[in-house]
């Protein structure tokens, strides 16, 4: 156990003390660790609850990103705050437009007019040092620290097969894409029967296309995700906040058995209800976020839906699914790939700075431990 982390984090998920570091009403919307190195922090605004800017705790090795936090905040006319939280920490808080991953690819999308004037409202998802997705009049621009070439030729591969927003952009900015804004949201917000189904529906032709050759092959082949070494990461942080989860998370990980797919398919690699964009009545769909396309076994995107889905909705996809050629697994193979993702997606709780994950943690390991068979 890292008691100075699990403390700070403990001060960082109340929002009285964050209010105070911070000089604003703020709470947390997302938190990332890097144990002994640095502890990243999405702010929201109390009363909205709307993306507002960031904080970096920074220990000793990290404490010359301070500066140049500073530094390249002033280059640009942005500000940003340093402060000694004593314990050799230093917090760093500043604005989105001076995040120091992104605040470069925001400066290139708006200079090349893929982005013009937006506020916080405009703010549709942030992740600190990651990503931001912005919405400008009916153009979705979304922004990510480390972005390549390979993400725009991916969607275009995924663009010829099913529905997804139209991409508006040529590609040319790095870490910036341009798209259509589409659909009134998405079947988390909008859940039907209707949508589910034709979801499934999407799935089932992705999965029969062709998987492409050359470089892109090798590039999906590469993007395969491990459940396995996820769970040791897992573990290897909870051993420094919540040490008693780690045992039973390494003891998940022995039982999950995944063999390489005899027939891999074409993936979305993150499938869920939130990332089947959709009418209020369900009667269009689009997938969207192929972020982590990859090469892999179908159920891979099945589990990944029905372990985030009600078993309404995804009833619906699985009858979906089947209805459009799509081959249903056996039960086991099934349940081996819903435990899969929820072991990917176990510490959502604290990403998501939850002040009561510990309890959430435990509980989702308990349901991950009743699905493996």
């Amino acid at each position: 156990m890292d008691r100075q982390l699990s403390d700070l984090l403990e001060r960082i998920l109340d929002p009285s003390w964050l209010s105070e570091h911070a000089g604003r009403d703020v709470r947390a919307a997302r938190v990332r660790i890097k144990p002994s190195t640095s502890l990243g922090i999405a702010l929201a605004d109390g009363a909205s609850g709307r993306s507002i800017g960031w904080m970096r705790v920074l220990w000793p090795v990290n404490h010359g990103k301070a500066e140049a936090a500073v530094r390249d905040a002033a280059r640009h006319g942005q500000t940003v705050e340093v402060r000694d939280l004593g314990e050799g920490l230093l917090s760093v808080t500043g604005p989105v437009m001076a995040d120091p991953k992104l605040w470069r690819h925001l400066r290139d999308a708006t200079r090349a007019g893929l982005l013009g004037g937006w506020a916080s409202e405009d703010l549709l998802r942030y992740n600190p040092l990651r990503r931001v997705v912005i919405r400008d009049a009916d153009r979705v621009v979304r922004v990510v620290a480390g972005g390549s070439r390979d993400d725009h030729e991916i969607q275009d591969l995924v663009a010829g097969i099913v529905p997804c927003p139209e991409r508006l952009d040529d590609g040319s900015v790095p870490g910036c894409s341009v798209h259509h804004f589409t659909g009134e949201g998405d079947l988390e917000g909008f859940p039907s029967a209707m949508g589910a189904e034709a979801a499934g529906e999407l799935v089932a032709r992705l999965h029969a296309a062709p998987l492409p050759s050359g470089p892109m092959r090798g590039l999906l082949d590469r993007r395969n995700s491990d459940p396995v070494r996820q769970a040791h990461r897992h573990a290897a942080l909870l051993d420094h906040v919540a040490p008693e989860l780690a045992v039973p998370v390494r003891e998940a990980a022995a039982r999950l058995t995944l063999g390489d797919p005899t027939t891999p398919v074409l993936c979305h690699g993150d499938l869920s209800p939130d990332q089947v964009l959709t009418v209020a009545d369900g009667s269009r769909v689009w997938l969207t976020d192929f972020d982590r396309a990859q090469s892999g076994a179908p159920s891979q995107d099945l589990g990944s839906f029905i372990a985030e889905a009600s078993p309404e909705l995804a009833e619906a996809f699985m009858a979906g699914y089947a209805a459009a050629g799509g081959a249903v697994p056996e039960r086991e193979e099934l349940a081996l790939h819903v435990a899969a993702s929820r072991m990917h997606r176990l510490m959502d709780p604290l990403r998501r700075a939850c002040p009561d994950w510990r309890i959430q943690v435990g509980e989702r390991l308990a349901l991950l431990e009743g699905t493996l068979p």
